[in-house]
């Protein structure tokens, strides 16, 4: 494990830099332990939540990716970002539920 954090903070740093493949390296590395951080951000909801942690991790990464350059430390820092990016993602989709259900 401690390879592979080295190696994620590594690729942040590449990427950083502007190596536009080290963000297909990254995906690969990061897709297990978001998919985790995503499960335990949706532990936390209802049981009929109908996100799915798999959508939760591609919507946070969207957000918070595009064009910006955030100045990832390490691999803790860009984890910390991201799990703070999917609660604006959980409490979106729940006011998109709730609009749904008052237009019914």
């Amino acid at each position: 494990m401690q390879g592979e954090a080295g190696d994620i903070t590594g690729l942040l740093a590449s990427w950083r830099a502007g190596d536009h493949a080290a963000m297909d390296r990254l995906l690969h590395l990061l897709q297990r332990e978001l998919q985790q951080i995503a499960r335990r951000h949706l532990a936390r909801e209802r049981k009929d939540y109908t996100i799915q942690p798999s959508s939760l991790v591609q919507e946070a990464f969207l957000r918070f990716l595009p064009g910006r350059d955030l100045g990832w430390q390490d691999r803790a820092h860009f984890f910390r970002a991201a799990s703070c990016v999917m609660h604006p993602v959980l409490v979106d989709h729940a006011r998109q539920r709730r609009r749904a259900r008052r237009a019914d």
